[in-house]
């Protein structure tokens, strides 16, 4: 019998992307010579019996939930652009296959006894393997340093003229204690494998840093600049800041290799170090992306690449829908290769990842819950076909 959940994979992409000669060979073998199941399929392509249609596969998915494959259907992500087309083709996950919503749901049926052990052995092996959580090291102008988890939620703390505040929901921002002047202070705040933080600058912007990143800034901004640094990930809401003169200050991030002007508006940046490509992925308002070669201005559900090694700077339409998330709960991958999706598992759980073997090169785009174990992210994965894993200690191995 065929995981359940392998046919509700087949049945979407068929219907939104079609499927290749291997994967309809597969789903025919499931519909066989059933009349009722080549009825679902035919209806499956109707977008007004899409209902009828998911009320009607309850019957040949009894150990799926209907809810679970309901969401599966419909909230499909889609983009219309992709980094590399002619040798990379796609893989679209569903936001709700890989958000784990309840754990009374089986979330995989797997019939066979080969399945069940193997997806048994994941668990088991990494059953020791916790999700990252908030936790960062502040390090303050004068070189002194703050392990952030030690200020308790809703109190406060006073270094060395300077009141550190965290909110009752984990927010850090910031107070003069007596004299001091804080538009000369620079800090930085830093995240480690496994950890993330929340910062209010003096503006009111809001930052949520990813894992393994840094964000440095000044305690208070002045005059006509507002300019911070990140290296590594973070979601930004910037807020609307008028100067002395009354004029919108405009705010600026400095990455490595390219700038990036906003005036207010909510958007990501991934610019990891060791990663080839740096990532900004616009939500709302504009945004300028500058390099040394060229720059681009960003609308809303737009992403600018810049390839580091090239130089070059390129536009992506995106789905934002699931992007907001990433700030609270969520991974999300646009249209991102196993290896940099491992990058981000590698930083969240802080593990280590190899690879055996010639990997899959299609790319995968979707969003899967950060706080589960590692080993259901793997197994959604691994729903897909194309991609295996194997548990051993801390270190996740990726194989064909």
């Amino acid at each position: 019998m065929k995981n359940q959940n392998r046919i509700l994979y087949l049945l979407t992409r068929k219907r939104k992307y079609g499927l290749d000669e291997q994967e309809q060979q597969e789903l025919d073998s499931w519909i066989g010579e059933d009349d009722s199941k080549k009825m679902l399929l035919k209806q499956l392509e109707n977008q007004d019996k899409q209902h009828e249609v998911l009320q009607k596969f309850q019957r040949f998915a009894s150990q799926q939930s209907l809810a679970e494959f309901k969401k599966h259907h419909i909230n499909v992500v889609h983009s219309t652009s992709r980094l590399s087309t002619k040798t990379r083709p796609l893989i679209y996950w569903s936001v709700a296959a890989l958000v784990l919503v309840c754990s009374t749901i089986a979330l995989y049926f797997m019939a066979d006894r080969h399945t069940t052990n193997k997806a048994d052995e994941l668990s088991i092996a990494a059953k020791n393997i916790a999700p990252g959580k908030d936790k960062a090291i502040l390090k303050l102008s004068n070189g002194d340093y703050v392990i952030l988890e030690d200020i308790a939620y809703g109190t406060s703390k006073n270094v060395n003229g300077l009141k550190i505040i965290k909110s009752s929901d984990g927010e850090i921002s910031y107070e003069p204690s007596g004299n001091t002047e804080l538009s000369v202070m620079v800090n930085k705040i830093v995240t480690p494998k496994g950890g993330q933080y929340r910062i209010r600058l003096s503006d009111g912007t809001r930052v949520w840093l990813g894992a393994e990143s840094e964000l440095e800034y000044p305690l208070q901004f002045a005059g006509n600049s507002r300019q911070v640094k990140l290296s590594g990930e973070a979601f930004f809401e910037v807020t609307r800041h008028k100067g002395a003169d009354d004029v919108h200050v405009p705010f600026q991030l400095i990455l490595p290799q390219q700038t990036i002007d906003v005036l207010g508006t909510s958007f990501n940046v991934s610019a990891y170090p060791n990663d080839p490509i740096n990532r900004t992925t616009l939500v709302k308002g504009k945004v300028k992306v500058t390099t040394s070669h060229s720059s681009i201005t960003l609308e809303p559900g737009q992403q600018a690449l810049v390839v580091k090694n090239e130089g070059t700077l390129q536009i992506n339409q995106v789905d934002v829908r699931n992007m907001e998330e990433w700030k609270n709960r969520s991974f999300r991958f646009e249209e991102e290769s196993i290896q940099e999706i491992m990058k981000k598992i590698a930083r969240w759980y802080d593990v280590e990842i190899s690879y055996e073997g010639d990997v899959t090169t299609e790319l995968f785009t979707g969003a899967v819950s950060k706080y589960e174990n590692p080993s259901k992210v793997l197994k959604l994965l691994e729903l897909t076909g194309k991609i295996k894993f194997r548990i051993e200690g801390r270190r996740i191995i990726v194989m064909s």
